[in-house]
Parts: structure tokens; C-alpha cells; sequence
């Protein structure tokens, strides 16, 4: 009779990777997103109340950015996840029952708090899992596959929002509430990691400040934080103005969600491979191909003007799906663990504050010249400013090694 050895206990962290995936979906299944732009407009919004309320929300992002992350590293990651699952809900509420601009504002106030309090906690909360299970090696592949699941839950709710969307606009918004119910359950489910609890021994504004020191005077950090901050706002600004560009070209309404399910699937992909495509480039060339192809995507959708020209935003959609889980990275290893929620903070800080000052100014000259001219023009800047950041970023770490 042959004895077999006792399985050892799984630990209760490890089971946080697997809620992660499907928090990381269900977060992102956003049924209103081929459709947003036109649900307002049908509410009396015109263009500039429309931008008016993204601008909203970068505002609230910027407000709450660093604070989110010093609450996060102060209370728990999980605590910061519920403000952020609130808010959500909360947003939701002000575009379903909204009746005028006033109203639609706050819901856009109320989404840029969701995304100050969803930026630097979601990953500092994975990273810390991984650290107390002695897995970090693992964060950028584990990072990348729960944004592939994040971009995977965009593709799938803009395909079925474009459905739902020919029966009502506003019931997309409903879907997007139900789902919304449902993210407090599996946040209440996940484990805190053990280590990183709340810093019960500091104050809030010594710990902002000793994050924010630690930030700026360590010359890596900060030169990842304005690089990847640009690239993503060179991503982020053309996206608010997309359903226009599609429009403008000649594809028509109802294949909106199929071409936007489309570029969300290559985003998910360019997410789940982005370690493997690290490994395989190396450093420099793996950060690189970010402004790089940033700025010829953009350069090519403002030059080549036809049905077809939303092909070239697959280029923008691979940099969008691939950045996170690669800059995350590079910064997570040079953070130390009672700074990393509040570090990933002001990443954010400087990313809302960049677009919420870039935004405008593009929506601004689109309409005095024409968006295709303003798309261009934005990836030849890129190129110019951004490719130089990289040879500098990796001669730092040069120096620091």
C-alpha cells in the first residue's frame, strides 16, 4: 500500500490572480463604447458639452490621482478598489438619468474619480500579490494577460453594444450598470497581500510627500513616467475623436461595433504577447517600436484617406494593448513596495494632466483645419519628442547599472 504525500494548502493570494482576470474583464465591459458620442448627442449635448465631458473627467483624475494612490497605500488596495467600483456606479447613474449638460458633467466627474482610484491600486495590488506568493518575475506576463482580459471584455461589449444600441441607446448604459453591480462582490472576495496593508505608522501628507521625492529624484522613474505619459496621451487624444474619424471615412453606423471589436481584440493580443515581444527585442528596441509606431499610425491615418484608413489605427490599438504591462514593469522594479501605489499615482497625474491640457487643443485645431491634417501633424511631434526619450531612458539605466 503506497502512501501519498498530503497536497500542500493553497495560499489564499494565489487564488487573487484568477479574481484578477475576471475583475480585470468584467471592469472593462463598457457596452456603450461604439456608441457613447451619439447617446449624449440624443440627450441635447452638443460637441463641446460632449468633450466638455471628458474633460470633466480629466479634471477629477487629476484632482484625485495622487490622493487615490496615498489612501491605497494608507487603507488597503481593497479599499481604494470599492471608492473606485462606487464612483463607477455612481457615473453610470448621472448618464442614465441625466436630463442636461450640468448632469452629464458629473458623470464624467465621477468616472475620472474611477480612474484615479483604478490606475495605480489595480496593479500595485497585483504586484504585491505576486511579491507575497515570491512570483514578481511573473508580473508582466500575469499584467499582460489580465489587460488582454480587459481589452477582451471591451471588444465583447462593443460588438453586443452595437446590437443592443439598434434597439435602444440607453439600454447599453443599462447593461453597463448591471456589470458595475457586480464588481464590489469580487473585489469584497480578493485577499490582501499581507505586507503591504495599511502604513498605520504614517501620515498621509509626510507619505505623499516622501512618494513624491522618492519619484522625482530617482531620474529612471521619472523619465518613464513622462515617456510612457506622452505615448499613451499621443493614443488616448485620437481615440475621443474616433467614432468621428470612422464616420468621416464612409464606414457606416451599424459596422461601428464590428471595427471596434476588432481593434480591441488586436489591442488584447499585442497585451498577451507584450512579455514575449520584451524578451525577444530586448530593452531599447522594445520600448522603441511604442513612439515608433504610434507616430506612423498617426501619420498614416492624417495622409491616406479612405474606407480602409481605420486599418492604420491597429498600429495605435497594438501601442495601447502593449505599453502597460511593459512600462509597468520597468517602473515596478525600481519601486519600493510602501511607495508603489502612490508612485503609479503620479504616473497617472502626469498622463491626466497631459491630456486634459493636449485635448482640447487637438479637438480646437480639427475643427479649424480638419482632423486627418491634425493627425498627422501629432505624429510627427511623437516621433520628434518621444523617440529621443528612449535613448535616454536606456542610458540612464546604463548609468544606475
Amino acid at each position: 500500500m503506497y502512501l501519498t504525500k498530503p497536497k500542500e494548502p493553497i495560499n489564499p493570494l494565489a487564488k487573487n490572480i484568477h479574481k484578477y482576470y475576471l475583475y480585470s474583464f468584467l471592469k472593462k465591459l463598457k457596452f456603450s463604447l461604439p456608441i457613447f458620442a451619439l447617446y449624449f448627442a440624443s440627450k441635447g449635448l452638443n460637441y463641446t458639452n460632449i468633450i466638455n465631458v471628458f474633460v470633466a473627467a480629466s479634471i477629477a483624475q487629476i484632482i484625485f490621482e495622487v490622493p487615490s494612490g496615498v489612501f491605497a497605500d494608507y487603507f488597503g488596495r481593497k479599499s481604494a478598489l470599492y471608492v473606485c467600483a462606487i464612483s463607477n456606479i455612481l457615473s453610470i447613474v448621472f448618464y442614465l438619468f441625466g436630463t442636461n449638460a450640468i448632469h452629464f458633467l458629473c458623470g464624467g466627474f465621477f468616472l475620472g474619480i474611477t480612474l484615479a482610484f483604478e490606475s495605480g491600486t489595480e496593479s500595485a495590488f497585483l504586484y504585491d500579490t505576486l511579491k507575497d506568493l515570491e512570483r514578481e518575475k511573473e508580473y508582466k506576463k500575469i499584467e499582460g494577460r489580465a489587460h488582454s482580459f480587459s481589452l477582451i471584455g471591451f471588444a465583447v461589449a462593443s460588438f453586443f453594444g452595437g446590437l443592443i444600441a439598434l434597439i435602444s441607446l440607453q439600454m447599453t448604459f443599462w447593461a453597463n450598470f448591471l456589470i458595475a453591480l457586480l464588481l464590489p462582490l469580487i473585489i469584497y472576495n480578493f485577499k490582501e497581500p499581507k505586507k503591504y496593508k495599511a502604513l498605520s505608522d504614517k501620515k498621509y501628507f509626510v507619505h505623499l510627500k516622501q512618494a513624491a521625492i522618492y519619484s522625482f529624484k530617482h531620474t529612471r522613474i521619472k523619465w518613464l513616467i513622462i515617456f510612457s505619459s506622452l505615448v499613451m496621451v499621443s493614443v488616448l487624444a485620437p481615440f475621443a475623436l474616433l467614432q468621428i474619424y470612422i464616420k468621416g471615412i464612409g464606414v457606416p453606423l451599424k459596422f461601428f461595433g464590428i471595427v471596434y471589436t476588432f481593434l480591441l481584440l488586436t489591442s488584447a493580443l499585442s497585451s498577451h504577447v507584450a512579455h514575449r515581444v520584451y524578451k525577444r527585442l530586448g530593452e531599447f528596441k522594445a520600448l522603441l517600436i511604442l513612439p515608433l509606431f504610434a507616430g506612423v499610425a498617426l501619420i498614416l491615418m492624417g495622409k491616406i484617406i479612405f474606407i480602409f484608413s481605420w486599418v492604420f489605427i491597429i498600429l495605435l490599438e497594438f501601442v495601447y494593448g502593449y505599453l502597460k504591462p511593459v512600462i509597468m514593469d520597468e517602473i515596478h522594479k525600481l519601486i519600493e513596495s510602501h511607495h508603489r501605489a502612490t508612485v503609479l499615482s503620479l504616473k497617472g497625474f502626469v498622463q491626466g494632466a497631459l491630456f486634459a491640457i493636449l485635448s482640447p487643443f487637438l479637438g480646437y485645431f480639427a475643427d479649424i483645419y480638419s482632423l486627418p491634417t491634425v493627425l498627422f501633424i501629432e505624429g510627427i511631434l511623437v516621433l520628434i519628442i518621444c523617440v529621443p526619450m528612449v535613448f535616454l531612458i536606456v542610458k540612464k539605466k546604463s548609468a544606475i547599472l
